[in-house]
C-alpha cells in the first residue's frame, strides 16, 4: 500500500503521442481563398440642414431614400431608451418605420415631414432646419451614443 503523495517510480505509462494530422489533400491553399467575400461595404450619406448634419453609414445606404430609412429605424429604436423617448415626445419628433409609428402629429397640426417610401419623420411645430437641430441636440445625448454607433450615425452641429 501506498502512502498518500508518494508517486510510484517504477509504473510505467505509456508515452504521449502528438494527434494525427489532417490529410494533405483536403487543405485548401491561402492564395484560393477570398478573405474580402465576406465584407459588405458600407454606403455614406449626409444628411444636411442649416444648423445641423447627420452622417449616415450603414451597409443599408445605397441611396438618400435607403439612408433616410436606416435614420428612421435607428430614432425607432432610440425611443425605446427611458430618457430619449420622453424627449423626443416633448421635442415634437415622430417617427414612422417599418416596425410601427409613434408620436404622429394629429391632423391640421403644422409639421415639417422628411418622408420616403419605408419611412416618415415630423417635427412637429417646428420648420425643417430647427427640427433636424432639435433632433441632432437630442442624438448628441449620451444615451444614445451606443444605439448610434450601432447604426453607424453621427450626429454634427453645423458652424
Amino acid at each position: 500500500m501506498t502512502k498518500k503523495g508518494i508517486v510510484d517510480p517504477w509504473k510505467q505509462v505509456a508515452p504521449l503521442r502528438p494527434a494525427a494530422r489532417p490529410n494533405t489533400s483536403e487543405r485548401v491553399d491561402l492564395e484560393d481563398i477570398d478573405l474580402d467575400a465576406d465584407l459588405e461595404i458600407p454606403g455614406r450619406y449626409v444628411l444636411r440642414s442649416k444648423h445641423a448634419s447627420i452622417d449616415i453609414v450603414h451597409v443599408r445606404v445605397e441611396s438618400p431614400r435607403s439612408a433616410f430609412d436606416v435614420l428612421a429605424d435607428c430614432l425607432a429604436e432610440l425611443r425605446k431608451v427611458k430618457p430619449l423617448g420622453a424627449a423626443m415626445i416633448s421635442a415634437g419628433i415622430g417617427v414612422r418605420c417599418r416596425t410601427g409609428a409613434w408620436n404622429i402629429p394629429p391632423e391640421g397640426t403644422p409639421a415639417s415631414t422628411l418622408h420616403s417610401s419605408n419611412a416618415t419623420v415630423w417635427f412637429v411645430g417646428r420648420d425643417f432646419d430647427q427640427g433636424v437641430l432639435a433632433l441632432v441636440k437630442l442624438l448628441r445625448e449620451s444615451a444614445a451614443s451606443p444605439t448610434l454607433r450601432k447604426w453607424g450615425i453621427v450626429p454634427m452641429l453645423n458652424a
